[in-house]
C-alpha cells in the first residue's frame, strides 16, 4: 500500500504522467524555485524530500519493467550550500544513495568562478553522471537566494540579478566562456537552460558548447560581477582586501589576446570632514593595478569616460570611467587569476574611496582590434 503524506499528490501526478505517456524518463527540477519548507525548518525536514525522490525512482522502475525498458530519472539541483540548506536538499545523501543516474547542478546564473567540487568527486565515487548547467546569463551582485525580499534599492541591481545591455554577440561569447570553464573541470557533459535568446544562432552555438575541441580558439567573454564592487582606499594592502579573483580555463588561453575591462569611480571619503564635491573621475597615477601580482604600467591603461546611468550588472552610477588593458594569453594562468588595486600613499581624509565594478575578461583569437563595444 502506498504511504500517504505531504508528497503523495505530487508522486501520484508524476506517476500518472510517466504511466500515460511514452516518455523516456523524467527530470525533477528543484531549482525553480525550492519553496519546499520554511527555510528555518528545511534542513530538519530534508528526509521528506529524500524519501520523495526515492519513491519517484521506484515509480519509474515499476513502469519501466511494465514496458520492458528503463526510464531515466534526472535531478536538477541548485548546488550552492546555502540553497541546499534552505531548500532541505541533502545532495550528498542523494548522490551517495544514487537516487538518480544523472545529476544537473546549477547556480541559476553563470558564475565563472564556479568549482564543480565536491560534487564531481562524489559523483565519480558512486557512478552518477554530472552535468553542470550553462544558464541564460552571468551572475551579478544581487542578494540571490530563494527567500530574498523583493524590495528594490533603486541604486542596486534587480533582486534576480539580471544583467543589462548584453548584445547577442556578447551573449554568445558569454555562453562559450561558461561552457569552457565547466568542461575544463572534466564533468560528464553540460546541460543548457533558457536558450531562446539566441534562437537564430542556437544550432551553431550548441554544436560548439559540448566539447573543448569545438570551443577552442573561439572568442569568449567572462564576467565577474558577482562580488563587486570592491573599494580601494589609501595605504590599504591590495592582497585579499582589494583583489578580484577571476577564473579562466582552457588550453587555448595561451593563443588568445586578453582584454581586461572594468568600471570605476571615486566617491567622497566617508571619514572626510567638511562639505566638498568629490570628482568621480579617478586621477591618473593614483591607483596601481596588478595582474597576478605583476604591476601594469599606467600608460597601458586605456580610459574612456562613461555617462551616469545603469551599468550592465545593474548598479546605477554617476559619471565614471571604463578602464581596460590588453595582455597576451600567456600572462594569464589556466585557472585562478587575480586583478588587484592599490593606492600607495599615506592617507588623509580627502583621499577618495574608489569603487570598482564590472570586471569583464574578453578572449579574442583574430587580428582585429578589440573595442569597448565588444563587451558589456
Amino acid at each position: 500500500m502506498r504511504r500517504a503524506g505531504p508528497v503523495a499528490p505530487y508522486r501520484d501526478a508524476i506517476a500518472e504522467v510517466a504511466g500515460k505517456y511514452d516518455v523516456d524518463g523524467l527530470e525533477l527540477d528543484f531549482t525553480r524555485s525550492p519553496y519546499f519548507f520554511q527555510p528555518s525548518e528545511a534542513w530538519q525536514k530534508r528526509q521528506i524530500l529524500t524519501d520523495f525522490v526515492h519513491e519517484i525512482g521506484q515509480v519509474l522502475q515499476r513502469i519501466g519493467k511494465q514496458r520492458g525498458r528503463s526510464l531515466t530519472l534526472i535531478l536538477r539541483v541548485a548546488s550552492p550550500e546555502r540553497a541546499l540548506t534552505t531548500a532541505g536538499i541533502d545532495l550528498r545523501q542523494w548522490i551517495s544513495e544514487k537516487l538518480a543516474p544523472i545529476l544537473i547542478i546549477s547556480e541559476l546564473q553563470n558564475n565563472y568562478n564556479q568549482s564543480l567540487e565536491p560534487w564531481r568527486g562524489l559523483c565519480r565515487q558512486t557512478g552518477v553522471l554530472l552535468y553542470p548547467a550553462v544558464e541564460a546569463g552571468p551572475a551579478a551582485n544581487a542578494v540571490h537566494d530563494f527567500y530574498s525580499p523583493l524590495v528594490r534599492n533603486p541604486l542596486a541591481p534587480r533582486h534576480d540579478g539580471q544583467v543589462h545591455g548584453i548584445t547577442t554577440e556578447a551573449w554568445i561569447r558569454l555562453q562559450r566562456g561558461a561552457a569552457q570553464n565547466l568542461l575544463a573541470q572534466q564533468p560528464d557533459g553540460i546541460a543548457t537552460f533558457n536558450f531562446a535568446r539566441a534562437v537564430d544562432h542556437a544550432t551553431s552555438l550548441l554544436k560548439e558548447l559540448g566539447s573543448l575541441d569545438t570551443l577552442a580558439r573561439k572568442d569568449k567573454l567572462y564576467t565577474f560581477y558577482k562580488d563587486l564592487p570592491i573599494y580601494i582606499e589609501a595605504h590599504r594592502p591590495r592582497r585579499y582586501h582589494q583583489t578580484i579573483p577571476f577564473t579562466v580555463r582552457g588550453a587555448d588561453l595561451r593563443d588568445a589576446t586578453v582584454t581586461l575591462r572594468w568600471r570605476w569611480l571615486a566617491e567622497k571619503n566617508p571619514h572626510a570632514d567638511g562639505d566638498f564635491q568629490q570628482d568621480p573621475i579617478v586621477k591618473s597615477g593614483l591607483v596601481d593595478v596588478y595582474l597576478n601580482d605583476s604591476k601594469i604600467v599606467e600608460s597601458e591603461l586605456k580610459k574612456a569616460s562613461a555617462p551616469a546611468g545603469r551599468i550592465p550588472s545593474g548598479f546605477l552610477l554617476e559619471r565614471h570611467e571604463i578602464v581596460e588593458f590588453q595582455v597576451p594569453g600567456r600572462d594569464l594562468r589556466d585557472g585562478a587569476n587575480s586583478l588587484a588595486f592599490e593606492m600607495p600613499k599615506f592617507p588623509n581624509d580627502r583621499d577618495p574611496y574608489i569603487y570598482v565594478y564590472n570586471l569583464d575578461v574578453l578572449l579574442t583569437f583574430g587580428k582585429d582590434q578589440v573595442h569597448s563595444r565588444d563587451a558589456p
